[in-house]
């Protein structure tokens, strides 16, 4: 659901953007299909914070199984480390397993994004002797991605459904309200393009060079002036 939501926010505004540039016109037809791509964004984004209650158990599941696949391999570094000498360690040899337990105890709990970053740095730091092989490295960097992604699951969800691009296309809302009750097809869409359009207000309270509430007042007559006219 993620894939596919970065994948439609991209399409959508690279063909905004493109036309933008070459100064063309977006057909009617065009223009419904980004209207219903970002329909779908909603959808996604909704499904999700929908079911949040009953895909949560998983998530942590899938978290926890990738942080174990990472402590193995810690473990097994450190036991390189403390089997290769005769209980002599270097000064560097100290700090490489100093590094190793810090990441390993930063493991040993929940995985946010805090200790994902300390993780980072000090088997980073703990990886320096070699510790361990090629192919413990990629498998690493392959759980971490994982377990980062999850952790920052609800962020990069409201970044890859964000619809502020909307913003910039207002004025093409009345084609595709005209289609929707021209065809008289799934009139329970409105809402979604409505909650996408509201997307824009977050970024009109973020203006300094103006009133934002003067300006989302503006905004939401427009909005609401094409609708009534419709």
């Amino acid at each position: 659901g993620l894939l596919h939501a970065y994948t439609l926010s991209h399409t959508v505004k690279t063909l905004i953007s493109l036309h933008s540039t070459l100064q063309l016109a977006i057909k009617s037809e065009c223009m419904l299909i980004l209207y219903r791509y970002t329909e779908l964004l909603k959808v996604i984004e909704t499904t999700y914070h929908r079911h949040a209650m009953a895909i949560a158990p998983y998530f942590n599941a899938i978290m926890q199984y990738h942080s174990q696949r990472l402590l193995k391999i810690i473990a097994i570094a450190k036991k390189r480390i403390t089997s290769g000498t005769d209980k002599r360690f270097t000064d560097k040899q100290v700090d490489v397993l100093a590094a190793l337990v810090l990441a390993e105890s930063c493991l040993n709990g929940p995985c946010t994004k805090e200790r994902l970053l300390i993780f980072r740095l000090a088997f980073s730091f703990g990886s320096r002797l070699k510790t361990c092989r090629d192919d413990e490295m990629i498998a690493i960097e392959e759980a971490l991605r994982k377990v980062e992604s999850l952790a920052s699951f609800s962020e990069k969800l409201h970044a890859a459904c964000d619809t502020t691009f909307l913003y910039w296309e207002q004025n093409s809302f009345r084609l595709y309200l005209q289609d929707l009750f021209l065809t008289v097809r799934d009139p329970h869409r409105l809402h979604f393009i409505f909650a996408a359009l509201r997307d824009c207000v977050s970024s009109l309270r973020a203006i300094r060079h103006d009133k934002p509430e003067k300006l989302i007042k503006t905004y939401k007559n427009e909005i609401m002036k094409m609708f009534d006219q419709v």
